[in-house]
C-alpha cells in the first residue's frame, strides 16, 4: 500500500504533467481522505489557471478564482483512477 505523501506526490505529478504547455499556479493540496474500504486515496489539489497567477498579496486571497480537482489512486498499486472537478462551497 502506498502512503499518504506518495499518494499526494502522484496526484501532484499526474497534475502538472497534463498542464505542461502552461503549468497551473499555485498548485495547493487541499484534502486527503482513505476511502473507507481503504482501495483508493481520494486527494483533493487546487490551483490557478496560468493566466491568472497572483502578483499582489490581495491576489492570493481570491479563493474564488482557484480550479479544485479530486483524484482517485489505487492505494495498492499508486496507478491514478480517475481525476474529476470539485466543487467547494464558499466558507
Amino acid at each position: 500500500m502506498i502512503d499518504i505523501k506518495q499518494a499526494a506526490k502522484r496526484a501532484a505529478d499526474y497534475l502538472t504533467g497534463l498542464y505542461t504547455e502552461q503549468l497551473p499556479a499555485d498548485i495547493r493540496l487541499e484534502e486527503v481522505e482513505l476511502s473507507d474500504d481503504e482501495m483508493y486515496w481520494l486527494i483533493t489539489m487546487s490551483f490557478l489557471p496560468q493566466h491568472q497567477q497572483p502578483t499582489t498579496f490581495s491576489q492570493l486571497l481570491r479563493e474564488h478564482d482557484r480550479i479544485y480537482k479530486m483524484f482517485k489512486i489505487d492505494a495498492q498499486t499508486g496507478n491514478m483512477v480517475s481525476m474529476k472537478i470539485r466543487t467547494v462551497e464558499a466558507a
